[in-house]
């Protein structure tokens, strides 16, 4: 199945990258307020709008894009959890007006993540371990709508997932009658689908300080049934068969907010003389952020606090904490490399969720 995900996933980089080649620019500019290819665009149709040369707007007729995320979770119980994502989009289609347009299409993302740390199963044995792997897959619709007149722009995802979660326990202690003791491998598998959403907002100023607001909020929900299978397999020192258990599925809902404050603009000539890129596109933003989380399997409510580095607009390096837990969970740190990049604009593109 996972194989099935990264074809579908690729395929739609692919067609995007034909679809974009597929047409020259024609020389007569589509009508205003109809659907159009947003390949037939005009390349200076904002041209009078000043902030469309910063640093920090997005390309607003930029077809194809994509990224990758890497994210490393460590909380106070030395537990880590590894994330690593990617995502693609192609926006075919345009609605273009005087002073906006709006960009839509499809895109594809998708997550894999591995956990390990003490197990919450066995809690009489301190040295046992369980790891868990998860890998959510999403596609749905996507729009960006760009309003160059108020230095504004606004973006919506919204999809449909699938996932799947493991987790195993490979040194599961327990008795069966009379009372003998066994040990052995505690297997746990749920499938489940639901809807992903996005929404981001972008703020974006020509000033080198406050030079913008970034809002970002994120959120899936379980919709469908739910999967579950557990099983206690490998015993010793008695080989008995597989023995199936019963349990409840694990809550999947989340919600994420994070509020990134544009403060800093450092130019890379000032800190790097001899950087090969000498134009006004290639900076340093410093980004103290904020936000809260809703993780509904482990947490609950937390608040977040941190600064991201958004390096040249397409490389992003962060750290964040989440504090504060309306739950016995401990706190966590967090660490995030993200990787973005826009097809026939800018490059650039991070997407800060």
């Amino acid at each position: 199945m996972r194989r099935l995900y990264f074809y579908c996933f690729f395929c739609l980089i692919l067609v995007s990258f034909s679809a974009l080649f597929a047409k020259e620019t024609p020389s007569t500019p589509p009508t205003p307020g109809f659907v159009s290819w947003t390949w037939d665009i005009p390349e200076n149709i904002f041209d009078q709008y000043s902030i469309i040369k910063s640093p920090y707007w997005s390309d607003a007729k930029c077809p194809i894009g994509g990224g990758f995320r890497y994210v490393h979770l460590r909380n106070r119980q030395n537990q880590d959890e590894m994330h690593f994502g990617g995502y693609g989009y192609f926006r075919p289609l345009s609605l273009y007006f005087s002073d906006s347009i709006i960009v839509m299409g499809i895109y594809s993302a998708f997550e894999t993540t591995y956990i390990e740390g003490k197990t919450f199963i066995d809690e009489n044995n301190e040295e046992d371990i369980v790891s868990t792997d998860s890998f959510p897959f999403s596609v749905g619709f996507t729009m960006k709508w760009s309003l160059p007149r108020h230095n504004l722009q606004v973006e919506f995802e919204m999809g449909h997932y699938w996932s799947r979660v493991e987790s195993e326990d490979y040194d599961l202690q327990f008795t069966v009658p009379p009372g003998v003791p066994l040990n052995g491998k505690l297997k746990r598998l749920q499938k489940e689908t639901g809807i992903s959403m996005y929404f981001g907002l972008v703020w974006t100023s020509e000033r080198r300080y406050l030079s913008g607001i970034e809002l970002n909020l994120t959120g899936s929900h379980p919709t469908g049934h739910k999967d579950l299978s557990i099983k206690i397999s490998k015993t010793n020192p008695i080989s008995l068969p597989d023995i199936p258990m019963e349990g409840e599925p694990t809550r999947t809902g989340t919600f994420i907010g994070l509020l990134y404050v544009k403060a800093l603009a450092i130019e890379l000539m000032d800190i790097l003389p001899e950087f090969p890129l000498k134009d006004k596109h290639h900076s340093i933003m410093v980004e103290p952020v904020v936000g809260i989380s809703y993780l509904d399997y482990h947490r609950g409510h937390g608040l977040i606090a941190g600064v991201r580095l958004n390096i040249a607009r397409f490389l992003g390096l962060s750290y964040f904490h989440s504090f504060k837990q309306k739950s016995e969970s401990p706190d966590v740190d967090v660490f995030r490399v993200e990787l973005g990049l826009e097809i026939g604009g800018r490059l650039g593109g991070i997407k800060g969720s």
